[in-house]
């Protein structure tokens, strides 16, 4: 058996009008512990139809009970709004390394954002190194 890369590791739903089931074949960790807590908890509206060695698994779920959401990005307002919130309350911001032209100008309109944002990450990584000792 040959490990599975990311790319094959994926999630399916299978959804027709003719059934009143849908069909749900994953191998992702967060879905397969959440469908498994559905269906003990309802098992007459889920049950998991198939488990395999490589640890995929398909769930039976009533088409009643699954739904998809699409989330809209968020206005600027709203972002303004709570990026105003997060200051008031202290949270701090983690950006990714590589940062888009619009953050760019953040950076430079806001003096000292960058230092605040490194002496953060650094006490962040400070803890998960302290953390993680045996």
């Amino acid at each position: 058996m040959t490990k599975l890369s990311k790319y094959e590791k994926e999630t399916i739903i299978n959804w027709n009008e003719a059934e009143n089931l849908a069909s749900i074949y994953t191998f992702n960790a967060s879905l397969k512990r959440r469908l498994a807590e559905f269906s003990r908890k309802y098992p007459l509206l889920c049950r998991l139809e198939r488990s395999t060695p490589e640890g995929s698994v398909t769930y039976l779920l009533d088409k009643s009970r699954l739904s998809v959401r699409f989330i809209p990005p968020y206005s600027e307002e709203r972002k303004a709004a709570a990026s105003a919130y997060a200051r008031e309350h202290g949270f701090q911001v983690v950006q990714a390394e590589k940062k888009s032209p619009e953050i760019e100008a953040i950076y430079e309109k806001i003096p000292g954002l960058h230092e605040r944002r490194e002496k953060a990450m650094g006490n962040l990584y400070g803890y998960i190194r302290v953390s993680t000792r045996d």
